[in-house]
C-alpha cells in the first residue's frame, strides 16, 4: 500500500477519535472529512451516512450510537478505515483501472476455505495487489487453523477479515488477539445465545450468517444487538425483500448474491481468475437479462 493511502487510513481513524468525545456534535466532522476525501465518489452511500445522522428518527440514527457505544472504539476505527478507506475510496480507483485492463470489474470481497497458512496467505497477498482488501474466511476449525489466521491478520492490516465460525473457537485467548489486531469481524453461523453474550462481552464487531427471510427473525437479532445478518437469498424477490426491510429496521443485511461482487474459493492465480471471469461474468448478465425479458 502507497504512503498516501497509509497517511489517509490513519488521518481517518484520528478523525474517528473525535466522535467518542461528543458523538452528536462530531459525526458531521468525520463526514466531511469523509466527503473531501471521496472525491465525488459514492455519492449515494455518503448522502445515506449524513441522513442517519442529521436525522434522529433515522432508522440508522439508533445503529450508528449502538456502534460507538457498543464495540471496542479502536476495533470500530480501524475496521471502518480499512473498509472506508483501503476497500471504498482507494480500492475502488484501483480496481476501476484495473478493469480498464481486463474489461472485467475485479471483485472487492473473496471467500477463501483455509487449507493451510501459505495457500491462504499467497491468496490475500495476490487479492490485496488487486486492491481486494474485504476477505470472508471459512474452515478455521483446529488449533491449527486459528494460529494460521492469527498470523494472516497480524501480516495484513490493512485487510478486513471476516470469519465465519461456529463459536466454538472463541476464548479469551483469541480475543485477546482480536483486540490487537482490530480487523476481525465475526460471522456466527449458528443463533447461540452464549457465544453471542461472550463476543458482547468483549464488544467485538459481529454479525450471523442466517437462512431465512423473516420479520420476526430480523427483529429477534436487533434486540441481540447483532449489527448485521449475512444472508444468501435465493431469488431477486426474497433480494427485495430485504431492501424494503433493511430500509425500515435498524439492522445492516449482505446479501452475498445481490449486494456483493465476491471472488469464491479460488483455486488459481488471483490474475488468472479475473481475467477467466470475465466470460463467466458476461454469462451471468446475458442470463439475468433474459430472466427479466
Amino acid at each position: 500500500m502507497d504512503l498516501k493511502t497509509e497517511f489517509e487510513r490513519y488521518g481517518f481513524e484520528k478523525v474517528c477519535d473525535h466522535i467518542y468525545q461528543d458523538p452528536e456534535k462530531n459525526l458531521p466532522i468525520v463526514m466531511h472529512f469523509v466527503d473531501t476525501m471521496s472525491h465525488g465518489t459514492f455519492s449515494k452511500y455518503r448522502q445515506l451516512a449524513w441522513d442517519a445522522i442529521e436525522d434522529p428518527h433515522s432508522t440508522y440514527h439508533e445503529y450508528i450510537n449502538h456502534i460507538i457505544k457498543d464495540i471496542d472504539p479502536e476495533i470500530a476505527k480501524h475496521i471502518a478505515a480499512n473498509i472506508v478507506v483501503n476497500a471504498g475510496f482507494n480500492g475502488t480507483k484501483v480496481r476501476d483501472e484495473l478493469k480498464r485492463t481486463y474489461y472485467y470489474p475485479v471483485p472487492w470481497v473473496m471467500r477463501i476455505k483455509h487449507q493451510d497458512l501459505l495457500t491462504t496467505e499467497t491468496y490475500v497477498s495476490d487479492g490485496e495487489k488487486f486492491a481486494i482488501y474485504i476477505y470472508c474466511i471459512e474452515g478455521i476449525e483446529t488449533n491449527q487453523d486459528l494460529e494460521d489466521f492469527k498470523c494472516l491478520t497480524k501480516n495484513h492490516p490493512d485487510s478486513v477479515f471476516l470469519l465465519f465460525t461456529d463459536g466454538h473457537i472463541l476464548t479469551a485467548n483469541f480475543m485477546s488477539h482480536v483486540i490487537r489486531s482490530r480487523n476481525i469481524l465475526f460471522v456466527l453461523t449458528s443463533d447461540d445465545q452464549e457465544r453471542i453474550a461472550f463476543l458482547k462481552q468483549y464488544k467485538a464487531a459481529f454479525g450471523i450468517k442466517c437462512d431465512h427471510h423473516r420479520d420476526e427473525l430480523f427483529n429477534h437479532y436487533i434486540e441481540e444487538g447483532v449489527y448485521f445478518v449475512w444472508v444468501r437469498s435465493d431469488s431477486k424477490a426474497s433480494f427485495e425483500f430485504l431492501k424494503h426491510y433493511r430500509l425500515r429496521k435498524s439492522l445492516f443485511i449482505i446479501d452475498e448474491k445481490y449486494d456483493i461482487d465476491l471472488l469464491d474459493d479460488p483455486h488459481d492465480d488471483i490474475e488468472t481468475l479475473i481475467k477467466n471471469g470475465r466470460v463467466d461474468f458476461m454469462r451471468k448478465r446475458e442470463l439475468e437479462t433474459e430472466t427479466n425479458e
